[in-house]
């Protein structure tokens, strides 16, 4: 797949980090124990969060931004799910970013230059 892109293949410790991510993505920190699985009753105590906290603490934290765009505030991110410290510094700028690019969008943006024009009007990109 790696040949098809053009792109060096990562290194199977890459792969390992990014799947810990994903796969733990979307479960909250309680359902799974970190350090060596010694707890039964969680099913993901087998993963190996421990080895791999910074990623997946970042992409928890990239995940429950994203819930923004959601219809209901109720589906909205909650930091007590969160671990990565820069979340409350985001917070307001992923709420921004999702209101532009929606805004763009209602007046007749396309998808991606909607969410373009937003980056720009905050001086991201």
């Amino acid at each position: 797949m790696w040949a098809h892109f053009d792109l060096p293949a990562p290194a199977p410790h890459t792969v390992v980090r990014a799947a810990t991510a994903v796969r733990l993505h979307d479960v909250p920190y309680e359902d799974f124990a970190p350090g060596n699985g010694d707890s039964g009753q969680r099913p993901y105590n087998h993963v190996p969060y421990e080895e791999h906290r910074a990623v997946c603490d970042l992409l928890k934290a990239a995940d429950a931004l994203d819930r923004y765009r959601l219809p209901k505030a109720s589906w909205w991110p909650d930091t007590r799910r969160v671990r990565q410290p820069a979340f409350d510094t985001f917070r307001a700028l992923a709420f921004d970013l999702v209101v532009g690019s929606e805004r763009a969008r209602l007046a007749g943006a396309g998808s991606a230059d909607a969410v373009l024009s937003v980056l720009a009007e905050k001086d991201i990109a």
